[in-house]
């Protein structure tokens, strides 16, 4: 007999699970699988599950919609042992998956990363079915991740889609990307090294992400609000790094920037625009905030760790 949950969060731990659990906790029946229990979750509904293993699972589940959000980040030499395992965990065969688990899906949402389109040398807006030119190799997992997503999709006429989030913030936020880093550095009073930051980037607030997946759960369709099977996930606040060093390094007031201190990447993103038509048409509403406002509110909260 299958026991049934409305979703199955395969990947639950981390600052993007942690935010969709506190989203749905109470409101949807969640089954949460992964190496690490999150701590807002029921020991029976938590499995633990190395995807870099064959175990095959005896309990049964029915699964509304799956949203896998297992990764392995890092930047790793091709067919390196790191770069093997890091596809096993980032992009695995869904049918293969969801059979090893013994889950009975209705629908999946991937979690890819913009990181998939690569390198833009001027501020187009992308649209989801451009070209995929991936420079890591977290990004060639995650286009080899929406390759999955189509396939399991056509080969069982089941609703998928792959979102492409952009840079993501909010609380809990890996203090080891930019945002997290140079915010934990300038909040102990030291200096913080970067490149002149003319680099330009797109942010969305963590609960952006959350509302689009939660509005996707209550569709019966997903067709309208995807190109080629993904959805980019972003807001309209698109910031050269510099600018962003300074708004934050103004609201922290202490620390200070060592600016041009790096050096550019070999292969640097220069621009990474999103087109969002799309997700602007499936939340309905005018998806901007107030870009200091939400660093502030980070701000305070990363201050308490201190």
């Amino acid at each position: 007999m299958y026991k049934k949950y409305d979703i199955a969060l395969i990947g639950s731990s981390g600052f993007i699970a942690e935010a969709l659990i506190q989203q749905f906790y109470g409101k949807k029946t969640i089954l949460h699988i992964g190496r690490n229990k999150p701590s807002q979750c029921d020991p029976t509904d938590f499995i633990t599950y190395d995807l870099n293993t064959d175990v095959q699972l005896t309990n049964k589940f029915q699964i509304d919609t799956v949203i896998f959000n297992a990764a392995i980040k890092g930047r790793f030499a091709d067919n390196s042992e790191a770069w093997t395992n890091q596809g096993k965990v980032t992009a695995p065969n869904f049918r293969d998956l969801f059979a090893r688990l013994n889950l009975d899906v209705s629908r999946l949402i991937t979690m890819g990363s913009s990181e998939e389109y690569g390198a833009r040398d001027n501020d187009t807006p992308i649209r989801e079915d451009d070209p995929l030119t991936p420079l890591s190799s977290y990004g060639s997992w995650k286009v080899r991740l929406h390759a999955e997503n189509l396939k399991w999709s056509r080969q069982f006429n089941k609703p998928a889609i792959h979102l492409r989030p952009f840079n993501i913030f909010g609380t809990g936020l890996d203090k080891n990307m930019f945002l997290g880093s140079l915010i934990t550095t300038l909040l102990q009073n030291k200096s913080f090294p970067m490149t002149l930051g003319e680099q330009h980037r797109s942010f969305v607030p963590v609960n952006i992400v959350n509302e689009t997946i939660h509005k996707l759960l209550t569709l019966e369709s997903w067709d309208a609000y995807q190109r080629n099977g993904a959805l980019n996930v972003s807001s309209h606040h698109y910031y050269r790094i510099i600018d962003v060093a300074h708004i934050i390094c103004n609201l922290v007031k202490s620390g200070q920037l060592e600016v041009g201190k790096l050096a550019y990447r070999q292969e640097e993103v220069w621009h990474q625009n999103p087109d969002l038509t799309l997700i602007d048409k499936l939340l309905g509403q005018d998806i901007n905030y107030d870009f200091t406002n939400e660093m502030t509110y980070l701000i305070q909260r990363l201050r308490s760790d201190f």
